[in-house]
């Protein structure tokens, strides 16, 4: 039996995989569209097809894209990812929440 992610937080498990250069395969209950956008793993459907069709995909992915892929996880990681970024983010909207700042970009 396959148990997939219908909602799914940001999910530190993904970041940490790109961060060491392996490429990710997660699905669409998570929040992870960044993967295809930064082809650096798949964003699959979220059921059984979907992650067997993501299997099967990475399956057949040869040596060098894997790695080319696992290259680009990391870039993403510290384009996005860092703690520098993490905090720039929380003053980011702190500023906002209590000083009625500008509203952030990452804020939906």
């Amino acid at each position: 039996m396959v148990r997939l992610s219908y909602n799914e937080n940001f999910g530190i498990v993904v970041t940490e995989a790109l961060g060491r250069g392996v490429p990710v395969l997660t699905t669409k209950g998570t929040p992870w569209s960044e993967l295809e956008t930064r082809n650096c793993g798949w964003w699959v459907e979220n059921s059984e097809e979907g992650l067997m069709d993501g299997l099967n995909q990475v399956l057949k992915t040869d040596p060098k894209t894997l790695s080319l892929m696992g290259e680009r996880g990391k870039a993403l990681v510290l384009d996005k990812y860092t703690w520098e970024d993490n905090v720039k983010n929380t003053l980011e909207l702190y500023n906002w929440l209590i000083n009625n700042g500008k509203k952030p970009s990452f804020v939906a």
